[in-house]
């Protein structure tokens, strides 16, 4: 059976997660969440692969007990054995999923519904008083180009750049026989 433990503020993995907020523009949106961090023994196992990390809402009325927006697991065995650079890459990764939601447009929406307001510079601003209507982000594709981005640092995610490289390149190709094929088309109408 799963035993979970708090991971306190002390702990260099509480202080990393603040500092990947504060420093990257990415995470604005979480400067004013409460994000529950925990860990989990023994591992977790789903599909046959250790999950390193997870990131969840928590039930209604544990976060209106504990004032969470979000939670966030970790497998301390795991963790134990990933570097420094895979430790922070997880952290990102699972922070990617905290996410706010947005309408239409891309704007974020508070709990009351409204549009988010945007400072001179254009970078959303809360008026007193607001929150922001916090949601989970799924896997896209986006997300994981991000964690692409930052190296391909995860155990296990050297094969994903590999699978993802060789899908870009069959893009391209396609992309590229699409264009000739309208070009053709476009010469023969002329």
């Amino acid at each position: 059976m799963a035993e979970y433990a708090e991971i306190k503020r002390s702990e260099r993995v509480f202080q990393s997660v603040q500092t990947l907020i504060h420093e990257r523009e990415e995470f604005w949106h979480l400067r004013s969440a409460k994000i529950g961090l925990f860990w989990v023994t023994p591992d977790a196992v789903k599909h046959g692969r250790v999950v390193l990390g997870q990131a969840k809402r928590p039930p209604a009325l544990w976060a209106v007990k504990t004032g969470l927006d979000f939670i966030i697991i970790l497998s301390k065995e795991a963790w134990a054995e990933l570097h420094d650079d895979q430790q922070r890459a997880l952290l990102r990764h699972e922070l990617r999923h905290c996410s706010v939601r947005t309408d239409a447009d891309g704007t974020p929406r508070t709990t009351a519904g409204e549009s988010v307001a945007r400072d001179e510079a254009g970078r959303p601003s809360l008026e007193l008083g607001q929150k922001l209507a916090y949601c989970m982000a799924v896997h896209e594709v986006a997300c994981f180009h991000r964690d692409l981005e930052d190296g391909a640092k995860l155990p296990g995610l050297d094969l994903a750049v590999q699978l993802c490289r060789q899908l870009e390149f069959s893009f391209a190709t396609a992309g590229d026989e699409v264009e000739a094929v309208a070009e053709k088309t476009a010469a023969e109408v002329a």
